[in-house]
């Protein structure tokens, strides 16, 4: 216990600025009010962490329905731009819409709901894959996690574990 710790007031410390940082979206539309042919446009946006300026008057569009990729050296900006466009970060200035709407706009749930993000920094807990997959949400089934592991092309190495979905991770 006492080798541990200092894990344990680390995770408290983090709950903690979790709960401090809770997201208020309460003037948010609906996603199904933005358009089937909606496209991703960034425009003038910028972004630092503190002093550190990482993204100085960037301007893209992203069409429906096409494969994008975002490359560039380390550290220049690509995860922050998903970290936008996920709403885990807000650019200080600029703009990023869906459609004709701001992503700033769209019920955070709703919008992260409706995309699929893995972020780079990867963290398995002691669990199956089933629950590593779902984080234990109810609202997500076996069906839903096989169909995600198929179009990501782990269906097949994932069936082949010693049992499935219930294999620990």
């Amino acid at each position: 216990v006492a080798s541990s710790e200092r894990y344990y007031w680390g995770l408290n410390s983090l709950t903690d600025e979790a709960v401090s940082n809770a997201e208020q979206n309460n003037d948010a539309i609906w996603i199904d009010a933005i358009p089937d042919w909606a496209h991703i446009k960034f425009e003038n946006v910028c972004f630092s962490y503190g002093t550190e300026e990482v993204l100085n008057d960037v301007s893209f569009e992203i069409e429906r329905n096409t494969l994008t990729a975002i490359v560039g050296p380390s550290g220049s900006g690509k995860t922050t731009l998903i970290d936008i466009l996920c709403g885990i970060v807000r650019p200080d200035s600029g703009s990023v819409t869906v459609g004709d709407v701001r992503v700033s706009g769209i019920s955070i749930d709703v919008w992260r709901g409706a995309i699929g993000y893995v972020p780079q920094d990867l963290f398995l807990s002691n669990d199956s894959i089933l629950n590593n997959i779902t984080l234990r949400d109810p609202a997500l089934s076996r069906l839903d996690v096989e169909r995600a592991l198929k179009s990501a092309e782990a269906w097949g190495f994932v069936r082949a574990l010693p049992q499935g979905l219930d294999t620990s991770a």
